[in-house]
């Protein structure tokens, strides 16, 4: 954060109290990262009040490629605002003339459930949208707005965020966990009984120690040679000494044959070690504007001991591979010396032992011409279909979508070419583990493994930063499979198999010849209020439990153009759960007796109040058990 008052974002700390992680820095402008790797720990700046004319351009060109790689800008400062704009100003969602006054904010109040009072009208700056979405308005004078930008967004907001009463207000917190919610820019609090996946880098770091130019040596062909030693040395010397009179032989003869097979047996496996060998996998995260965010990791096996170079065209942000192990960070292989320049970016390793591996992390990196994926995603009573048009400049294999929590696979895609699609949705629920659904482990040598790393990635960081109720996101992707020489050795081309993941968020349409169809495995249910003694998440819908009750919330999205006339819940067999529905409109919980349940329009209204899910209690009074939750389908009509 760079801003005037040093004060102005103290309210968010009072997050923490409901299991958010936050933490904010002051900066001055001019100590602000000057280094495009010193953005990468960030995941907002916040400039209210602050003179962005004063950024060097190379730090805008940071700011904004950072924005680009997935970043989220937010600009404010009221009638101080056109001086925070300054260098970003083609980026904001709207256009500013001037300021106006403002005499009361009733959406912050609904937000907040806390009323807010002041003597005098509140100074906001004057704004037009122009792109984005209009978050929060006050009689036509916008708010906060919200805009796409790449893989990032930037967020306007009309007020000096350090004025009274609302930087002291109680509910300014709820506000801006809304607002920084959206996008997903905050994760879900963290509560202590919910399992969550691994860290998403350790299955790439495992991957990248993995060459499948070194395989093992067969166990048959050891199984012989160890065979032909035991048959040589046994009967067949003892009978060519004892025939030859000489099995006083034997003291220096077998040593000799074991020595030559001990050298066999070493041959046979390093059959394959005698060459350095090179890999890089890379995540292409498409924005669906042309751009991308592109990160990579390097390994190279080396035959030989000694020092070794790896050099990169131009400045790269190169570092070991961190991952967390235990609550702890572990750096990769110690000895790398990275030197970086405009021109080149060098990572020197020292006293590398033979038959070693040694890797290097390639931070994002902003893609202009990357391209995207076309597409038209459209549900309706039977399923979900539509089109794809693969708009890079690459060849893909292995291309589909991910939605809903299923795989619908469109096999491979060349550059420019159009594949279309038709595919029925079950009850299935998002797994964190993706990349096994697109490609289920195969055991001993899968020929995948690195393909199902790189999705897991992606997916495993996007399921870990859902804020509760958000829907799963849906992908489309594709791998490309090619060999070439992205960084040299010592100054030597190296082949190098390069797999890169192309990957771009979708948004599917709901609405198809005027009626809306959202499918089960769409709306997720979350933990409103808990008393179970503990609670752990599992893949596919499945909670294991305590004894106690908890109350699940189905997020009905609340659009004023749709009106749902059906939604159907169907509930797994489970005889140790009572399951509840509320009645908003009676204060009351209704037991849901049937494995399927049916709301029309009428019980739906009075089932679920203005604004508000769908709301389920489950009572368990055993000490252990699996529930599944159950699957909300809707279908409605959209009001022209």
């Amino acid at each position: 954060m760079a801003a005037r008052d040093p004060d102005t974002l103290n309210f968010l700390s009072l997050l923490t109290q409901k299991g958010y992680q936050v933490q904010t820095t002051q900066l001055a402008i001019d100590a602000f990262p000057w280094e495009a790797a010193m953005l990468d720990g960030l995941d907002v700046i916040v400039f209210n009040d602050a003179p962005t004319d004063a950024l060097t351009d190379e730090q805008v060109g940071h700011i904004r490629s950072w924005v680009e790689t997935g970043g989220r800008l937010v600009l404010a400062g009221g009638a101080s605002y056109a001086k925070t704009a300054g260098a970003f100003a083609d980026l904001s969602p709207v256009t500013v003339s001037g300021t106006t006054t403002v005499s009361e904010l009733a959406e912050f109040v609904q937000i907040a459930g806390k009323p807010l009072t002041w003597s005098e009208p509140l100074t906001v700056s004057n704004a037009k949208a122009t792109s984005g979405k209009t978050m929060f308005a006050e009689n036509g004078v916008p708010l906060v707005v919200n805009r796409s930008a790449g893989q990032g967004s930037v967020t306007y907001v009309a007020y000096d965020l350090a004025m009274e009463p609302l930087a002291s207000w109680s509910g300014n917190a709820a506000v801006w966990e809304r607002i920084l919610a959206e996008g997903g820019t905050i994760p879900s609090p963290q509560s202590a009984n919910v399992v969550k996946p691994d860290n998403n880098m350790w299955e790439l770091n495992y991957m990248l120690d993995n060459f499948p130019e070194l395989v093992p040596p067969a166990y048959g062909l050891l199984t012989l040679l160890f065979l032909l030693y035991a048959i040589v040395v046994a009967p067949v010397l003892y009978v060519v000494l004892k025939k030859m009179d000489r099995r006083e032989w034997a003291w220096f003869v077998i040593p000799s044959i074991a020595v030559v097979t001990s050298v066999a047996i070493y041959a046979v496996g390093a059959s394959d070690r005698g060459s350095t060998l090179a890999q890089t996998l890379g995540i292409n995260e498409l924005s669906g504007t042309g751009t991308a965010s592109r990160l990579s990791a390097s390994s190279v096996f080396v035959p030989s001991g000694g020092d070794y170079e790896l050099e990169w065209e131009g400045k790269r942000a190169v570092s070991p591979i961190m991952i967390n192990s235990g609550g702890s960070l572990q750096a990769g292989e110690p000895g790398m010396i990275v030197r970086s320049g405009p021109e080149r970016t060098v990572a020197e390793y020292r006293n590398v032992p033979y038959w070693s591996v040694r890797k290097a992390f390639v931070a994002r990196e902003s893609v202009a011409d990357a391209g995207r994926f076309g597409y038209t995603i459209r549900y309706d009573a039977s399923g979900v279909q539509g089109e794809v048009v693969n708009e890079t400049k690459t060849d893909l294999v292995d291309a589909g979508l991910i939605i809903g929590g299923q795989w619908i696979s469109i096999g491979d895609i060349k550059a420019g070419e159009k594949k279309t699609f038709q595919s029925s949705l079950g009850a299935v629920y998002a797994t964190p583990d993706l990349g096994s659904l697109v490609f289920p482990y195969a055991g001993s040598g899968d020929p995948r493994q690195r393909e199902r790393a790189l999705l897991n990635m992606v997916t495993q960081r996007e399921w870990n930063n859902r804020a509760n109720g958000q829907a799963p996101q849906s992908y489309i992707i594709g791998f490309s499979r090619t060999s070439g020489s992205p960084f040299t050795i010592d100054r030597q081309n190296i082949q190098s198999d390069m797999i890169d993941l192309y990957v771009q968020k979708v948004e599917p349409d709901f609405e198809s010849e005027g009626r809306v169809y959202i499918p089960r495995g769409i709306l997720i249910p979350y933990v409103q209020s808990s008393t179970v003694s503990y609670m752990n998440t599992y893949s596919a819908g499945v909670v294991e439990v305590g004894h106690g009750e908890f109350t699940l919330v189905y997020p009905l999205p609340d659009r004023p153009d749709w009106q749902f006339d059906r939604v159907t819940l169907e509930l797994a067999p489970s005889p140790q759960f009572a399951v509840s529905i509320w009645n908003a409109s009676d204060q009351s919980w209704e037991p849901i007796a049937d494995a399927k349940v049916e709301l029309d329009a009428d019980r739906l209204s009075r089932v679920r109040a203005a604004g508000e899910g769908i709301r389920l209690k489950v009572v368990h009074n055993s000490d252990q058990g699996r529930f599944t939750y159950p699957t909300l389908s809707a279908e409605g009509t959209v009001k022209r």
